[in-house]
Parts: C-alpha cells; structure tokens; sequence
C-alpha cells in the first residue's frame, strides 16, 4: 500500500525500473502497487477493488492512466476512485494523462473477457462478434 510520496519513492526504487506499474485501488479506497508484469487480481490479493489498471510515474510525479485490466475489466468511470486514492496519499496528479480509457466486453460465444482496442470488435479466442455494450452483470466478478 502507498500511502505517502516517500513510500512511492522506495516503492519506485526497489520495484520499477522503467516507472511502470500495475495499481488497484482496494474498496477502502488504498493505492496498491505491483510490478508491471504482475497481474492485477494477485496486486490485490484477489479482493474486490474500486479500480484497477497501468502507471506510469516519472521522478515520482504520474504521468500516465489507464484502466487496462483483463483481470477486473474496470470501466472508465472508476478513475475518481484512483485520483481520490492519489491524493489520499498525497501524490501530485495535475500532469496525469487519464486518456487511456479501455472498454471490456464478454464475448458471447465463448465467455473471453475482451478488451477493445484499435478498432477491433471480434473475439480473438473464438472470432464471434463482440457485443456493442458492456454486458458484465453489476454484481458480477470479471474473474471468473
């Protein structure tokens, strides 16, 4: 868990050698980080999160968003949850680039999470159509 910028930076230091990060924001609303190459449910410890995606931070000052996580498939729409959690623990977020917003459909011939991305709308595990809305129930767990 992050909670100061001095935590960001031994966190930084010991964990990112590029600046990239994988984040959740745990339901009590805590920053958590893992190397990028981690997945998102093991960065929080398979609990339910409010947010869930990449970083990217430059001299320890974020520089980058996203909600990229097949793991929980987070909409858009949980990045306030992310920005409350950055300023909770302090951290600077006026340059922070939140653009990289990512939509997630289930496909409905196979049941592949799916990310939509450069204009593709097939499922890449069965070529089935992907549906043209978010079709994950509310109370529904993207992981399973």
């Amino acid at each position: 868990m992050i909670s100061t910028p001095a935590e960001l930076a031994a966190w930084l230091e010991q964990y990112s050698d590029d600046g990239w990060s994988t984040y959740t924001v745990s339901l009590a609303g805590n920053l958590l980080l893992a190397p990028r190459r981690q997945e998102h449910v093991g960065c929080a410890q398979g609990a339910p999160v409010l947010a869930a995606g990449e970083m990217l931070f430059e001299a320890e000052e974020l520089e980058y968003v996203s909600n990229q996580s097949t793991g929980y498939c987070p909409r858009a729409t949980s990045f306030p949850a992310v920005l409350h959690a950055l300023k909770t623990a302090g951290l600077r977020t006026d340059k922070a680039d939140f653009d990289a917003r990512f939509e997630f459909r289930r496909c409905e011939g196979c049941g592949e999470r799916a990310i939509l991305k450069d204009g593709f709308t097939d499922c890449v595990s069965c070529g089935a159509e992907l549906p043209d809305r978010w079709n994950f129930h509310r109370d529904e767990d993207p992981r399973s």
